[in-house]
C-alpha cells in the first residue's frame, strides 16, 4: 500500500526506525493543500505537520510502499485517532501520474512554531528524495523555535 509522508516520515532513516520495509517509490505532490502546524508535540517541542485544504497551493512529500503490517506502526507513532487520523489522498508522481495514497490529518488544537529539530528531519527528507528546490526553499524559510 502506498503512503504520502509530508512531514518528519520524508527523512529515510526515521520512515525506517517505524517502517523497516518501507521502499521509497517516489516524490509526490498533493495539490490544494499547504503545510500547516496545528499540533504541539511535546517529543519535538514544537508544532508538527498538518494538511490543510489550500485552492492553488501545494504540498510536496514521499510515497512509501509499505506493507499492512506497518499501518499499525505508524497509527502508533502518529497516535491515531487521538492525534492524528488516516486519510486517503491523490497524489501526483514526479513522472505525472496520479495515485491513491494514505496519509495523516492533524486532530488540529491550535496553531505552533515546529522546532528545529523537526524542521531539520522535514527538510532533510525533501533533499533526500529530490524534491523541487522551491520547496525546500520554502521549508528552510518557515520560522522555527529553539
Amino acid at each position: 500500500m502506498l503512503y504520502f509522508a509530508y512531514g518528519c516520515t520524508m527523512e529515510r532513516v526515521q520512515m525506517k526506525r517505524i517502517c523497516p520495509g518501507a521502499k521509497f517509490v517516489a516524490a509526490g505532490r498533493l495539490r490544494d493543500h499547504e503545510l500547516a502546524f496545528t499540533r504541539m508535540s511535546p517529543f519535538f517541542g514544537g508544532g508538527v505537520g498538518d494538511l490543510r485544504p489550500a485552492p492553488g497551493k501545494v504540498v510536496e512529500g514521499v510515497l512509501w510502499e509499505i506493507e499492512a503490517k506497518d499501518v499499525k506502526a505508524l497509527d502508533d507513532c502518529e497516535d491515531t485517532p487521538r492525534s492524528y487520523s488516516r486519510r486517503e489522498v491523490v497524489v501526483e508522481t514526479s513522472e505525472g501520474k496520479s495515485v491513491t495514497a494514505f496519509t495523516y490529518c492533524a486532530v488540529p488544537t491550535g496553531e505552533y512554531t515546529p522546532s528545529r529539530r523537526y524542521m531539520k528531519l522535514v527538510i532533510s527528507g525533501a533533499e533526500e528524495h529530490d524534491l523541487s528546490l522551491r520547496y525546500v526553499e520554502y521549508l528552510e524559510s518557515i520560522k522555527t523555535r529553539g
